[in-house]
């Protein structure tokens, strides 16, 4: 009975003697790999091309009408173009595999970036816009800006979505 004891005693022991260890989490440094660096909004938008999806506007007179500038002023073969946003400020527009009849196959132009404000600017269907950008998810851009129309003032947007 006694060894029945101490064997039983002993074993209870062995068991809270036994403690898990704590291991200390590894300390992490932005751009490490346990740590990578965000990525700004600019490199963001640089990281991929782009394809315009949607072109809605609001004309100022009346925001509840709403006009799909897309389905009536883009061109079907247009529809799957995209938008390389470089560095240095430069920007292509390539034809994918919908080709425009005398299309050009590349079309360059600039493009800016404002960080702090959001503000970008580019040149799009012969018309420098501008106007403030926002990411919708991991996957899309939104441009809104003002437009003319035939002399009738619109807040217009263009949704992108990566490619």
């Amino acid at each position: 009975m006694k060894k029945t004891l101490i064997a039983v005693l002993g074993i209870g022991m062995m068991f809270t003697a036994c403690k898990k260890e704590d291991i200390a989490p590894v300390p992490t440094t932005p751009g490490t790999p346990n740590n990578p660096p965000a990525f700004t909004l600019r490199q963001q938008i640089m990281a991929q091309p782009w394809q315009i999806i949607a072109w809605s506007a609001r004309p100022a007179t009346d925001t509840t009408q709403v006009v799909d500038f897309y389905e009536y002023f883009v061109e079907e073969c247009s529809r799957d173009d995209r938008f390389y946003f470089m560095g240095s400020d430069s920007l292509r527009i390539s034809e994918h595999t919908l080709v425009c009849d005398g299309g050009i196959p590349n079309t360059y132009g600039q493009w800016s970036f404002n960080e702090t404000s959001r503000q970008m600017a580019f040149d799009f269907m012969g018309e420098g816009i501008a106007g403030s950008m926002s990411m919708r998810g991991d996957t899309a851009m939104a441009l809104s800006f003002p437009f003319d129309f035939f002399g009738e003032q619109f807040t217009s947007t263009l949704i992108f979505r990566k490619r």
